[in-house]
Order: structure tokens, then sequence, then C-alpha cells
């Protein structure tokens, strides 16, 4: 499969004037599913896109009018977050399994399933993450013992970015909101040292772990 690009295709017939309205929308319905699924079969497109007809989302193409527009937006992140995971996990060093068996998807604040990623908005912020305390670690090279996978995210997204071109993929460390994993996010020993400029008090704070994710959204 080839890299994913945008795609913008007006589909221009030239049909009888004499035909009947049901006929004329019956033609441009068929020539826009034909349209639709050689796109989908030639790999320039996801099988994951929304529908509109006559401006109307998800209603079938045969209700068309005779000259109305039928229009498809690919729906990029679904199979941009697949090929991530799937990518990340044949990179992950193996040992008991846990860290491999980690990574998930966050889309708009919530953990995703893969059954529904054909649901995600084209608008969304999808994240890929791994919430083993010991992630960042192995992300930035600080695990001595399994160095060979340092950088998993960083290679991950100059892999996505040269498939998908047509959207925003960054690496980042966030924080896993509480109460969204059991157990997550975990608190480090180690306390912060807050100074107050006006009371010169100090204070020594919780500190949440942040863990190294990519960051994916849809480029304007």
């Amino acid at each position: 499969m080839g890299s994913f690009s945008m795609i913008a295709r007006q589909i221009k017939t030239q049909v009888d004037a004499t035909l009947s309205p049901a006929i004329l929308s019956a033609h441009l319905a068929s020539r826009a599913l034909s349209e639709l699924n050689a796109v989908i079969k030639s790999g320039e497109a996801p099988d994951y896109y929304d529908k509109f007809v006559d401006g109307r989302k998800g209603v079938p193409e045969s209700s068309v009018k005779p000259d109305g527009i039928i229009v498809y937006r690919f729906n990029w992140l679904a199979p941009c977050l697949e090929y991530g995971l799937n990518y990340v996990k044949k990179r992950s060093p193996v040992d008991s399994g846990t860290f491999q068996d980690s990574w998930l998807a966050i889309v708009n604040g919530s953990i995703c399933p893969p059954d529904s990623f054909k649901d995600i908005p084209l608008d969304a912020e999808v994240m890929i993450t791994n919430f083993q305390p010991y992630a960042r670690k192995i992300e930035v090279g600080a695990m001595k013992t399994i160095s060979a996978s340092k950088g998993i995210l960083t290679s991950t997204r100059s892999a996505l970015r040269r498939r998908f071109r047509n959207l925003e993929i960054t690496r980042a460390f966030i924080t896993i909101p509480p109460g969204l994993i059991e157990g997550v996010p975990y608190v480090l020993k180690k306390r912060k040292t807050v100074r107050n400029r006006k009371t010169k008090q100090i204070t020594q704070v919780q500190q949440t772990m942040t863990y190294p994710a990519l960051i994916i959204t849809r480029r304007i």
C-alpha cells in the first residue's frame, strides 16, 4: 500500500438530458459508488469515511438530486492509529509481554478500543501511549538493559509522517488523567521542591508521572 495523500476528485459526466430525473439520480449515484470503491480498492483512501448527499450526512447515494452533489470525507485517523499501534508493538521489548500489551489509543480524552476506530470523529485528537511506569525510561534510553528499544515512538512518528502526510503527528510526554486507567498515573517517589517567592516558604509536592505519546490530529 502506498503513502496516503489528500484526494480531491470531481466526477464529470455527460448524460442524455431527456432522461427522467430518477434515471439521472441513479446514474450519478452509480458513478459516485464506482469511484468510491475504486479509490478504496487501489489503496488511495481508507474504508473509513463520512458521506454527504446534497449536504445530508449518512443518507444513501440513491437519494441524490439529478443535479446534486455527493461528497466523501475520508477518515485518515483510523488507519493511522491502526498502523501506529501495530508498529509500536512490533518494536517493543518482549519479556513478560506486559509492556507490549500496554499500548493503547486515547481519543478526545477517553480510551478507544480497536473496534471503535471506525467511529473516530474527523476533528478528534488521537494519542498512542503506553501506561507502564517505565515507558518513559524505555523511550529516552534510560533503561540500560533494553537500550536497543530506545525511541520507539520517535521511529513510529517518522514512519507515520511518511505514510500519512495529511495528518499532524508529534511526540510529547503527557499526563494520563486519574480514573482513566486503574492505578494510573503513578506518583513519583521523588518530590518536587516549590518555593514561594513572597513568603520564602519551601514545600515538597508529589509529582505524577508523564508518559511518552504520539499526538495525531487532522491537518487543517
